[in-house]
C-alpha cells in the first residue's frame, strides 16, 4: 500500500530493479541473464511486485543471486532515476492515449475500488512520479522488501537441495523483520 503521495513508487522501484547497483552493472546484469539463454523480468500489480526468471536449472544459484541482488540493493545511480521518471512518465502518457487502457485505469478501477488502496492508479501519476527521489525510494524498499513480505516459487526439474542452498545464501540471507516495524 504506497502512501498517495507517492502512487505508484512500486511500479518506479520495478524500473529501477535491474540497473547498475553494488553488485553488477546494467549490462552484466543482461550479460549474465541473457548469454545463457535465460530472461529475467518483473511486473507490478496493485498489490505486489513480482520477479521471474526463466531459465535453466544448472542456473538457478546465479539467478536467485541477481534477483537477491536487485531486492537488497539501496544505491542507485541518480541520473538513472532520473531517466526513469522521464520513462515512466512517458509510460503514463501512453496509458492515456490509449482510451481502453486509460477507461480502465482512470475510470473504472477507482470507481470500483474507491476507498481502498487499490482505487490509486499502479502507475503513479506524472505528478507524484516527480516527486520520487532516491530517499523514498530506499525508505519503500527497506519497508515493504522483506522475508514477511516474499514468496519464493521454483517450477520445472531443479535439484531440491541445490535450490534451497541457494536461497539460503540469498534470499535467505535478508534480516528478519516484519511489515509491522
Amino acid at each position: 500500500d504506497d502512501d498517495e503521495e507517492l502512487s505508484g513508487i512500486f511500479h518506479f522501484i520495478e524500473h529501477t530493479l535491474f540497473h547498475s547497483n553494488r553488485f553488477r552493472t546494467a549490462a552484466q546484469i543482461t550479460e549474465d541473464v541473457e548469454d545463457s539463454g535465460d530472461d529475467i523480468d518483473a511486473a507490478t500489480d496493485f498489490d505486489s511486485t513480482t520477479f521471474w526468471v526463466l531459465g535453466k536449472s544448472k542456473y538457478l544459484p546465479r539467478n536467485l543471486r541477481i534477483v537477491y541482488e536487485a531486492v537488497t540493493n539501496f544505491r542507485y545511480n541518480e541520473e538513472e532515476i532520473e531517466k526513469d521518471k522521464g520513462e515512466t512518465i512517458s509510460e503514463l502518457k501512453r496509458y492515456i492515449d490509449s482510451p481502453e487502457k486509460n477507461y480502465i485505469e482512470h475510470l473504472f478501477i477507482p470507481i470500483l475500488l474507491r476507498r481502498t488502496f487499490a482505487e490509486r492508479p499502479i502507475l503513479g501519476n506524472p505528478k507524484t512520479v516527480r516527486r520520487f527521489n532516491l530517499e523514498n525510494l530506499v525508505a519503500f524498499k527497506k519497508k515493504f522488501y522483506v522475508p514477511d513480505n516474499m514468496m519464493i516459487f521454483i517450477s520445472g526439474k531443479f535439484n531440491e537441495g541445490k535450490a534451497m542452498d541457494a536461497i539460503e545464501k540469498t534470499l535467505g540471507r535478508i534480516k528478519k523483520c516484519s511489515l509491522a516495524q
